[in-house]
């Protein structure tokens, strides 16, 4: 580990418990930041089922993993998951459950930073792709695989967590920067904006400078009230049962879409000056998801933002419970209407 993440202060190869027999599933694991989660959560000897689109470049991972070495214990399987579409994000999570009789670790890593070519894309179903993928559809995965993990949470010694990734906003003004605006997506929103509106899954967000950023800072808006809302209902549902943990987390400024940028062989050497590899990237997932230190004081971590490596308290707007609770009726609804 390099000086951004600090190994003083957590290493996943010397400081993530013993995972064996423990199940995972990390979507968007055949690379960059969810890569390296499925990697060191399959050295410490979980099953880790690696969740992606793209079954060829999930096998290839797959067999790079291999060859680099799991350790003891530890596989890693693949799990076909489109997220764009809530209907196979469903079958997905069904695919799983008829595999598996526990499921101990639930790290939504994959998402859209940016749409194709910078273009507009909507679903069949009317909807922004974006905000079909980074939330809608972890949203569906989630719920869908909800009741395994509270019964897998009801076992003695169990350790239940759900793992919400925000990959940051890049500003192209350094690290500070790149922080403040990923660590405030709730400013990317219009002021008074809706959650509790079906329009929320379509707004182009034109009005601003980069539109496609905000789409995306917007859906992950969403995604960070579904968190606060997701671990307040789970509170709620299990009282005076061991608790499952549902966490958003913050990577830090890592380098995993410069080839997605006009010009990326320029802006993939600007960003190796100021932003870490994907290695050290995944560390905040890991130690989410993870770390004994996150099960040993939960009330600390509970429906938290995290930055490498630790706590930053969300903002009022992005924990308040009217909107998460609006929220999590529109997306009901939207789902409801589509026999979801």
């Amino acid at each position: 580990m390099g000086n951004f993440h600090s190994s003083k202060k957590f290493n996943p190869q010397r400081d993530i418990a013993d995972l064996s027999g423990r199940v995972a599933i990390v979507t968007g694991g055949n690379a960059g930041i969810g890569y390296y989660t499925v990697k060191f959560l399959a050295q410490r000897g979980a099953k880790v089922y690696l969740a992606a689109r793209n079954e060829s470049k999930a096998t290839g991972a797959i067999v790079k993993l291999e060859h680099e070495g799991l350790g003891s214990g530890g596989t890693v399987v693949f799990l076909k998951l489109d997220l764009s579409d809530p209907r196979m994000a469903k079958s997905s999570a069904q695919e799983f459950l008829s595999k598996e009789p526990r499921l101990d670790i639930l790290v939504n890593n994959a998402g859209m930073l940016t749409d194709h070519q910078l273009k507009i894309r909507k679903t069949n179903d009317g909807i922004l792709e974006m905000m079909a993928t980074n939330y809608i559809g972890p949203y569906v995965f989630t719920r869908t695989l909800l009741d395994l993990l509270v019964k897998t949470a009801e076992e003695p010694e169990s350790d239940v967590r759900i793992v919400n990734v925000n990959i940051p906003v890049p500003s192209y003004t350094g690290l500070k920067a790149t922080w403040q605006v990923s660590s405030h997506l709730h400013r990317l929103a219009k002021p008074g904006t809706d959650f509790g509106s079906p329009e929320i899954f379509r707004d182009e967000c034109k009005e601003y400078t980069v539109p496609s950023f905000a789409r995306y800072g917007v859906s992950k808006y969403a995604m960070n009230l579904w968190t606060s809302g997701l671990q307040r209902r789970l509170d709620e549902s299990l009282t005076g049962k061991r608790p499952i943990l549902v966490m958003a987390v913050h990577p830090g400024s890592v380098n995993t879409f410069a080839h997605l940028l006009p010009l990326p062989r320029l802006f993939d050497l600007l960003f190796r000056t100021f932003m870490v590899g994907a290695d050290e990237g995944a560390a905040t997932s890991l130690f989410a998801g993870a770390s004994p230190l996150v099960r040993a004081d939960p009330a600390k971590y509970r429906g938290e933002y995290m930055l490498p490596v630790g706590t930053l308290t969300l903002s009022a707007a992005m924990r308040d419970p009217e909107m998460a609770g609006n929220l999590w009726t529109n997306t009901e609804s939207f789902l409801q209407g589509l026999g979801l």
